[in-house]
């Protein structure tokens, strides 16, 4: 029998009992609203995530120095945490570590980490602990597709879009290698954040476009069977789609499948490719969220236009017409706060969302 249902899950106490990743789906299938977290060491340059990837002027020695300067005076996951409740959010996505590799907690696995830069501090318990007293879920991003900086990860002779230049003195990966080293890093950190943290509401993987370019280099089965097995309520997606057997689909910005675009450009077996875009239609019927950015980036940048709090009624409105969750994103600073024209948005739709209800008008074309 399962233990007690995580705070998280407190109203579906009985149907956990009998199945806690059936009552975790349905949880989710009401949940509605989500706040997405991007923030690291990129958030530095003001430039988006891609920073490292997009900037021939940076090495990644001079990149991973960043993290001396990593100090986050200004994180706070109380108020983070709270911003959430406040918008009449239920659960907060945290991105842990990006293609950067930069872990946001502490890890056995890695040097390159939170609390071996000046901050001293691991950002998932902080925020796992104000989860847990407030009955938010929290999901953990993990960049599981691309990996800019870890010497064992595939270079661009892999065929992977986005994937590093080989730099020599610091990659391990030949072309003709598999790439189980950096599989075992990535499960044993996975391994990590599953049970050290608590109960995990999900583990969202990112990006899709590396497998579906070089399937062979990710055993997406076994990863999937290792956090279900660690932790059978922890729902598991992986944007658009991989195996079918995601427990929903997130596609970026609308229920959209630009991402399946990549299905063309690598090197996966036809019959497979048949099989991804017959799992992605037959998951628009299933459960379904889709994450949008409230700036104009996912990292952080100073200079940035942002969503009215109508705007994001009108997405609010489009998830709900389409059986959808919103996932809505804010980048903070360097430092670590939420800028506060963000959190003002993200305020005044939940004093709208009390006052007026939630919005039922598909307002948005998909």
């Amino acid at each position: 029998m399962a233990e007690e249902a995580p705070a998280y899950l407190s109203g579906y106490g009985n149907c956990y009992r009998e199945n806690p990743r059936r009552a975790a789906q349905e949880w989710f299938k009401n949940a509605k609203f989500g706040l997405f977290v991007h923030w690291g060491l990129y958030s530095k340059y003001g430039e988006s995530c891609p920073y490292l990837y997009n900037n021939d002027d940076v090495s990644i020695p001079e990149y991973k120095g960043t993290m001396e300067e990593f100090d986050a005076p200004a994180f706070d996951a109380d108020a983070i945490t709270d911003l959430a409740v406040d918008a009449e959010m239920k659960y907060v996505t945290f991105v842990s570590r990006h293609h950067d590799s930069f872990s946001l907690w502490d890890t056995d696995h890695s040097d390159f980490k939170s609390t071996n830069a000046p901050a001293g501090r691991d950002f998932v318990r902080e925020l796992a602990k104000q989860c847990r007293e407030k009955e938010l879920g929290l999901f953990l991003y993990y960049s599981y597709g691309l990996d800019w900086t870890h010497p064992s990860f595939p270079t661009e002779a892999s065929g992977i879009v986005r994937a590093s230049e080989r730099v020599d003195g610091h990659h391990r990966w030949e072309p003709g290698d598999d790439n189980d080293e950096y599989v075992e890093f990535m499960h044993d950190q996975i391994r990590e954040l599953l049970t050290d943290y608590g109960p995990i509401a999900g583990i969202w993987l990112d990006p899709i476009s590396s497998y579906y370019q070089r399937p062979d280099l990710f055993p997406i089965r076994e990863t999937y069977g290792l956090i279900r097995s660690l932790q059978p309520q922890c729902l598991v997606s992986f944007k658009n789609g991989a195996t079918g057997t995601e427990d929903f689909i997130t596609p970026e910005q609308r229920l959209q499948g630009g991402a399946l675009d990549y299905l063309d450009r690598g090197q996966m077996p036809e019959l497979q490719r048949k099989a991804i875009r017959q799992n992605w239609n037959m998951q628009l019927d299933g459960i379904k969220e889709f994450c949008a950015t409230l700036e104009e980036e996912w990292g952080y940048v100073e200079d940035t236009e942002r969503m009215s709090p109508e705007d994001v009624l009108d997405l609010l409105g489009y998830a709900n017409a389409t059986d959808s969750n919103l996932l809505l994103n804010t980048a903070p600073t360097f430092e670590g706060n939420v800028h506060p024209a963000s959190e003002r948005i993200i305020r005044q739709v939940g004093e709208q969302l009390r006052s007026d209800g939630w919005p039922t008008e598909q307002r948005i074309l998909e």
